[in-house]
């Protein structure tokens, strides 16, 4: 069958509006997508700008408590170096004490060596009726501040005797021993060993001091069991004590085992004796 001129001419137009049609579909989903990516990049910058602004608003949320803190910690930092700054200073004033005291700290005093009768300590009140040479005072006053501050409620017992109550407390001691049925002789060694006479006793210098814990206030071997007793057996060579009368030195000291009898000796020399754990009169020797 043949198609004539005009079927020819239709099928020809009709070709050309399908193209048309075609290429105008294809315009349109070009400027769809352009559209829609134009929407998605608009979407996104808003979502960035949005985030922006939150994140803007943390941090200067932030800023005060970060600047707080830092403000905090210079203040800390302030604070320790003050303590630091007090703590020289208050070796300063020790040091100061040591070179205006008119004894040697290092005096060695015991059942072999008499004191001097020269020897007058320079009296500082460090509690109440408790008298302590003035090279030894502030020292004491910083050991027991700390053991306080450290949970410990130590204080001086004891101090500075005078001769007269020196021999009062001798003689009780050799009385003691005497109405438990020893001779007067066997009754003056054994007391020798607790309580020394007076021109041979620690006490006279005013650098021996009795400490003792709230808690044991009557027995000297009740102390010695305490958590109190070992921080100052660890502690006292810092502020320059040491144990004067340790266990195991009876035969060196030829006094008893005291755990509440310290004596000041200077921070130096007092730091050598606990490490190494001697006696006063080994010490002296070296």
């Amino acid at each position: 069958m043949k198609m004539d001129s005009h079927d020819v001419q239709r099928d020809i137009g009709y070709e050309r509006r399908k193209a048309a049609y075609k290429r105008e579909y294809i315009k349109k989903k070009k400027r769809k997508r352009m559209i829609h990516n134009a929407i998605v990049i608009a979407i996104r910058l808003v979502a960035a700008a949005i985030l922006l602004v939150i994140c803007i608003k943390v941090i200067d949320a932030l800023l005060p408590s970060v600047t707080q803190t830092s403000k905090k910690q210079e203040t800390n930092k302030i604070a320790a170096d003050q303590e630091t700054d007090k703590e020289k200073e208050q070796e300063t004033q020790t040091e100061a004490l040591e070179a205006k005291s008119d004894i040697d700290p290092l005096l060695l005093v015991n059942n072999k060596n008499k004191l001097s009768e020269d020897v007058t300590p320079k009296l500082i009140e460090v509690y109440h009726g408790i008298f302590l040479d003035k090279c030894a005072a502030d020292p004491l006053a910083n050991m027991i501040e700390a053991a306080n501050k450290a949970g410990y409620d130590v204080y001086a017992a004891s101090g500075y005797h005078t001769k007269e109550r020196q021999q009062v407390l001798y003689d009780a001691k050799v009385n003691e021993y005497i109405s438990e049925g020893n001779s007067k002789k066997e009754a003056e060694l054994m007391a020798k060993k607790e309580v020394a006479l007076p021109e041979h006793s620690e006490y006279l210098t005013g650098l021996a001091v009795d400490i003792l814990s709230a808690d044991e206030t009557q027995e000297d071997s009740q102390f010695g069991d305490t958590d109190a007793a070992s921080w100052l057996k660890e502690h006292c060579g810092e502020y320059g004590f040491i144990l004067r009368y340790p266990e195991e030195k009876e035969e060196i000291t030829e006094m008893n085992y005291s755990a509440s009898h310290y004596r000041y000796v200077g921070k130096e020399a007092a730091q050598q004796i606990m490490k190494q754990g001697i006696a006063l009169e080994e010490y002296k020797t070296k």
